[in-house]
C-alpha cells in the first residue's frame, strides 16, 4: 500500500508487512493466499500491540473488516476487546447470516425467489456468487472466512455491535434485522471534501493499491460539458476479459459521448482493437481518484461492476449507474441499486452466459444518461448521506455513541480492577489491617489518618493517643514510620485496644459515633456521589461531552 499525504497522517499509522507474495498474486491460489496473509498479518497484529504497549500507548480496541478474521483471534489471544467493521451493506449481513443459520442453500435456481426476514426479496441470481453450488472452487476459502465472522460475534458475552459501511436511512429495514447484534451504521466513509466539504484538505482514503497515474484527467473533465461523462471503471480485483472489453468499447464508441475509462496497465496496452477510435472520442487512464472524478460535475454516468465502495460512492456523490456485476456481492449490490434505491440499470446478460454485446451495452447507456427519474434518486440518496454525516445525523450520532459506548465498556473494566490511584506516596504496610477490621463490630472501629504531608506535633499525638484510649472504641490509627517509633508514652495501653494504627478529643470521638443523624447526612452525600457517576450522571455526563468537544477541535 502507497501511504499518501493527508491530515489523517497525524492521526493514523499504517503499518505494512510481507504477506509472502511481494511479486504479485495473479497466478496464485487463492486458499494459500489467504492462510499466507493469516500467518504474517497475525504476526504483524502481534507486534503492533506489542510496540504499542512498550511505548506506553496501548492499543486497547482492535477493529477489523471481514476479510481479515484472524486480527479478532490474535486480539483474543492478546485480551483485547475486538469490533466488526462490516465493508458491505447491511443486506448482505443478513443474507450471509441466514445462509449460515440453514435458511436456504446454495442449490437455489437463478430466478427462484428468496424472502428472509426484515431483507428485500432477492432471486437466486442476486446471491453472492460463491454461495452458489455453481460458484467455481478458487472461491471455496470464502464462505468459511465470513463464517468465521460469525463465530468471533458469537464468542461476545453480550450483544455485539457491528459497525456498517452504510447509512440508516439507506437500510433501515436491515440494519435491524437481526435482534442478536447491534448493527450501526457509520457511512458513507468517504473523505469529508467530496462529501460535505466541511475539510477541503480531507481528499484520500489514506492508500492507494494501484501506483497513482499521471494523466491530467481532471483537467480534460474540466474541458467536458456537464453531465456529459461516462465514467468506466471495474475496480482494482476485477478480471473483464479481451472480448468483454471489445464489447465496452462499441457500446462506448456507439453512444458518441465522451468517457473516462480506468484500464490497469498491464491490459491497457493489449485491450481492444479500436483503441485509435476510442482515444478521439474519450480518454483512458490507468488510475484516477475515484471519488474526485464521481464528484466532478461532467459525469452523468458510471459503468460499474458493483464492488460496494464503488455502489456507495455512486449513491452519496449522486451519479447513476450502468451495473455491470461480476462476482462475490456484486449482484446483490447490483439488485439494491436497481430495484431498491432506483439509481442504476443492470445490464442484460446473454442468456448462455456469455459476453454482453455492446448495443446492449449502448442501450443501457442511452437510458442512464437520459433518465431524469434515475437522476432525481440518485439526488435524493446523495442529500440523506449529506444529512446522514451532520453533526447530528445518523452516522456521525451512531459513531459517537459506539466511541462512549467503548469509553464506558473501558471505564467499568478498569473500575474492576481499580483499587488504587495508580501509585502510593509512603511504602505501603504489610499489616494485616484488613483481616482485622473484619473482626471487629458493625460502624465500631474509629479510623484516624492525617494524610501525607501533615505533622502533627508530639505533645499532640499524646493527647490524640489519650482521646482514643479514654472513647473505648477500637481504632486504626494511620502514623507514618518515623513517627510511630517515638509517637507516644501510652504505646502499649492504646495497642491493647487498638491496632496502630485529652478529653475534648474523647468528645468529639462520642459525638460522632453516636450521632445518627450526622451518619444518615454522610449516607446521603455518598448516594448522590454515586449517582454522578453513573452512566447519565452528572459527572459522567460532562466528561462525556468534554471528550465530545476534543473530537471536535
Amino acid at each position: 500500500m502507497t501511504k499518501t499525504s493527508s491530515t489523517l497522517d497525524a492521526l493514523i499509522d499504517f503499518v505494512s508487512f510481507d504477506d509472502g507474495y511481494d511479486n504479485g498474486w495473479s497466478n496464485a491460489d487463492y486458499q494459500d493466499f489467504m492462510l499466507a496473509q493469516r500467518k504474517h498479518g497475525g504476526k504483524a497484529v502481534e507486534d503492533v500491540v506489542a510496540a504499542a504497549r512498550d511505548e506506553g500507548q496501548p492499543i486497547t480496541r482492535v477493529i477489523y473488516s471481514l476479510l481479515v478474521p484472524w486480527a479478532a483471534q490474535v486480539a483474543y489471544n492478546l485480551q483485547l476487546p475486538v469490533t466488526l467493521l462490516w465493508i458491505e451493506p447491511a443486506t448482505l449481513f443478513g443474507v450471509y447470516y441466514y445462509y449460515f443459520n440453514k435458511y436456504f442453500d446454495g442449490s437455489l435456481g437463478s430466478n427462484q425467489a428468496i424472502e428472509l426476514p426484515g431483507l428485500p426479496s432477492l432471486e437466486g441470481s442476486d446471491l453472492p456468487s460463491f454461495m452458489l453450488t455453481s460458484s467455481p472452487n478458487i472461491y471455496d476459502f470464502a464462505l468459511p472466512t465470513l463464517f468465521e465472522n460469525f463465530q468471533i460475534l458469537d464468542r461476545e458475552a453480550k450483544r455485539p455491535t457491528v459497525l456498517v459501511n452504510t447509512f440508516q436511512e439507506l437500510e433501515v429495514e436491515p440494519l435491524r434485522a437481526i435482534d442478536k447484534y447491534k448493527l450501526m451504521a457509520i457511512g458513507p466513509l468517504i473523505p469529508s471534501a467530496f462529501l460535505d466539504g466541511k475539510d477541503p484538505s480531507d481528499t484520500s482514503f489514506g492508500g492507494d493499491l494501484i501506483e497513482k497515474s499521471v494523466d491530467d484527467y481532471v483537467e480534460w473533465l474540466d474541458f467536458q460539458e456537464k453531465l456529459s461523462v461516462i465514467y468506466v471503471a471495474f475496480g482494482s480485483y476485477s478480471e473483464i476479459s479481451k472480448p468483454q472489453m471489445e464489447e465496452i468499447a462499441k457500446g462506448l464508441i456507439e453512444s458518441q459521448r465522451p468517457f473516462l475509462w480506468v484500464i490497469r496497465g498491464a491490459e491497457k496496452e493489449e485491450m481492444v482493437s479500436c483503441r485509435v477510435d476510442l482515444e478521439k472520442q474519450g480518454k483512458i487512464v490507468s488510475w484516477c481518484s475515484q471519488v474526485e472524478v464521481l464528484s466532478h460535475s461532467s459525469v452523468g454516468c458510471f459503468v460499474t461492476h458493483c464492488g460496494w465502495n464503488s455502489s456507495l460512492e455512486s449513491i452519496v456523490l449522486g451519479v447513476p449507474t450502468v451495473l455491470f456485476p461480476q462476482w462475490c456481492d456484486q449482484a446483490t449490490n447490483a439488485k439494491l441499486i436497481q430495484d431498491y434505491w432506483k439509481t442504476g440499470l443492470r445490464v442484460v446478460k446473454p442468456e448462455n452466459g456469455g459476453v454482453i454485446e455492446g448495443d446492449e451495452i449502448k442501450r443501457c447507456l442511452d437510458i442512464v444518461m437520459d433518465g431524469g427519474q434515475m437522476r432525481m434518486e440518485a439526488k435524493k440518496w446523495r442529500e440523506l448521506a449529506k444529512e446522514a454525516m451532520n453533526e447530528d445525523g445518523s452516522s456521525n450520532v451512531n459513531l459517537n455513541i459506539f466511541l462512549h459506548d467503548q469509553l464506558d465498556e473501558e471505564i467499568d473494566a478498569r473500575d474492576a480492577r481499580d483499587t488504587s490511584f495508580g501509585g502510593d506516596l509512603i511504602e505501603k504496610s504489610v499489616e494485616d489491617y484488613v483481616e482485622w477490621l473484619d473482626s471487629q463490630g458493625k460502624l465500631s472501629v474509629i479510623y484516624v489518618a492525617f494524610g501525607s504531608f501533615s505533622e502533627i506535633s508530639k505533645p499532640q499525638m499524646e493527647e490524640v493517643a489519650k482521646g482514643l484510649i479514654k472513647s473505648q472504641r477500637p481504632f486504626l490509627w494511620v502514623i507514618r514510620g518515623a513517627e510511630k517509633e517515638e509517637m507516644v508514652s501510652c504505646r502499649v495501653d492504646l495497642e491493647k485496644q487498638g491496632k496502630i494504627v485529652g478529653d475534648e478529643i474523647k468528645r468529639s470521638f462520642d459525638i460522632v459515633m453516636d450521632g445518627g443523624e450526622m451518619r444518615k447526612e454522610a449516607q446521603k452525600w455518598r448516594e448522590l456521589a454515586k449517582e454522578a457517576m453513573k452512566e447519565d450522571g452528572s459527572s459522567n455526563v460532562n466528561l462525556n461531552i468534554f471528550l465530545h468537544q476534543l473530537g471536535e477541535e
